[in-house]
């Protein structure tokens, strides 16, 4: 199915080709060209993902983001407890005082509708692409569902990165603004950091192989320079300091070995340019895309530069520390964009030979289209989580003041999120807390039996809230009084299907499929 879909994309881009082709614009070009298909586009864009948002159901990710900026009395304790989850601050700052004003997630939501809408009115109004490009960027799978409808800090850093690209043509005449934005970008989360630190590359690059601006009559002069660097600096070492884990941390560390098993998943990384869905096969044109760049590298050296060290530094970073997924995988896509952006930005480039052929970009965009309207159709089709439906049968019930304890602390988040409730008993870290922590101590064999006991003692009226692949002992469920009383299946996301038990019983139910 894919291979059918990826050739018909193909045939339809290349038959589109000579749309294609004038895409090197000046400012005033920009100007010049209506604005009424953005503003359809635009308008299109964010009914099709605030329909999406509203009805998307949030999943433990999402959720734990959220509960952490809620639970977090203070910014000391929101640092100490980033530290365990390895990501930089600024998303946290920004939900922590939406979360004081209410505990309903939808303002997350909101936050992220407003992030996502802004980076695509930005790229259709300010980035140098055709009209045919531009009518499928805001709907490819990242722009459209992944950095959009779900609610996590990587459509900040989107918006950073395309802020970057939106400043390029002014790097020497503004070069302590776009400092703050690779200082914030870096701060949204660590793999931001690589594109943030290519960007900055890119600049010395340019810089050495371009000479200053107008003959040096347009620079900003080394004051500036100099703040410049201070402040990004400054923005990189407060992510790194923020990201460091602690002693006491369960994730897993570095990673300096052989392994066959790690090199091949992050090779299926390159084949997110075309597909979310990691296809072995697919890499092979991104490897072909990016010989291509690099073959012409003379022709926009910056742009080379910025490319090729997003991809290997991501690359490095999955198979060296944490493993990729789509939402990580994502950032090749936005790399790859960005780099057209710069290469397009006409003062800067040698000749008029594109790094990436036009032809070719539209083939990318068409394919992450497909995969965008697909994942957003699938998304209001089944939900990603049952937790909102949990959450919703326990308040239907009466039993939203009676004590959650959940056998998975981040599986049972997004019922502590949608209830709103201070706390949940978690079995496999044997303690009450709203979002998981993760340390060392969940990662401990967990005494079923004993875990129960304890949850019991302090909530005689429990509502138990099971995962798959979370083996209990019925005997034990019912030694506890536990029966279950709903099933709730059907989620896109595996973990967050639930069984859901009830003590004590009035009678005794019969369980429930939902």
């Amino acid at each position: 199915m894919e291979v059918q879909v990826l050739l018909g994309l193909t045939h339809f881009v290349f038959r589109a080709a000579p749309v294609l082709n004038a895409t090197d614009e000046s400012a005033q070009s920009r100007r010049a060209r209506p604005d009424w298909p953005n503003l359809v586009l635009l308008v299109a864009y964010a009914l099709a993902i605030g329909i999406t948002i509203h009805f998307h159901a949030i999943w433990r990710d999402e959720m734990q983001a959220w509960l952490i900026a809620r639970d977090s009395a203070d910014l000391p304790s929101l640092f100490h407890n980033l530290h365990y989850e390895g990501h930089a601050a600024l998303w946290y700052l920004l939900l922590m005082p939406l979360a004081r004003l209410s505990r309903d997630p939808v303002l997350m939501q909101t936050l992220q509708f407003l992030v996502a809408t802004t980076t695509v009115a930005m790229v259709l109004w300010r980035a140098p692409l055709s009209l045919f490009e531009r009518a499928l960027f805001p709907f490819g799978y990242f722009a459209f569902y992944e950095y959009a409808v779900k609610s996590r800090g990587y459509a900040l850093g989107c918006l950073f990165v395309f802020l970057f690209c939106a400043l390029w043509a002014r790097r020497r005449q503004s070069p302590v603004a776009i400092a703050l934005v690779l200082a914030m970008t870096a701060n949204v989360d660590i793999l931001f950091m690589i594109l943030s630190i290519a960007a900055v590359l890119a600049l010395i690059v340019d810089w050495l192989t371009v000479g200053p601006a107008d003959g040096g009559k347009g620079d900003a002069g080394w004051p500036l320079y100099l703040l410049a660097i201070i402040v990004v600096s400054c923005g990189w070492t407060l992510a790194v300091a923020t990201a460091l884990p602690p002693s006491d941390s369960g994730v897993a560390g570095w990673f300096f070995g052989r392994s066959p098993y790690r090199l091949d998943r992050v090779l299926i990384v390159l084949s997110t340019l075309f597909t979310p869905h990691g296809l072995n096969w697919m890499s092979l044109p991104t490897v072909a895309i990016l010989l291509v760049a690099l073959i012409r590298y003379r022709e926009n050296l910056p742009a080379t530069a910025f490319l090729s060290t997003s991809v290997l530094g991501l690359l490095i970073f999955f198979y060296t520390r944490i493993p990729p997924a789509p939402w990580r995988s994502g950032l090749i896509v936005v790399a790859f964009t960005a780099a057209v952006w710069i290469d397009r930005v006409p003062a800067t480039r040698a000749s008029r030979k594109a790094l990436v052929p036009p032809v070719v970009f539209g083939i990318v965009l068409a394919f992450q289209a497909y995969a965008g309207v697909k994942a957003v159709w699938t998304d209001l089709r089944q939900p990603l989580s049952r937790g909102r439906d949990v959450a919703r049968f326990i308040v239907e019930k009466g039993w939203a003041r009676d004590p959650v304890v959940g056998a998975l602390d981040y599986t049972t988040a997004p019922i502590v999120g949608y209830l709103g409730i201070d706390r949940a008993y978690y079995l496999n870290a044997r303690r009450w807390g709203s979002f998981g922590i993760w340390d060392k101590r969940r990662l401990e064999p967990v005494d079923m039996e004993q875990a129960l006991a304890s949850a019991t003692q302090f909530a005689p009226n429990a509502t138990l809230v099971i995962s798959p692949g979370i083996d209990v002992d019925p005997a034990i469920l019912r030694k506890f009084d536990f029966v279950e009383v709903a099933e709730f299946s059907g989620a896109v996301e595996p973990f967050e299907n639930y069984t859901i038990y009830r003590r004590p019983t009035e009678a005794t139910p019969s369980p429930q499929a939902h």
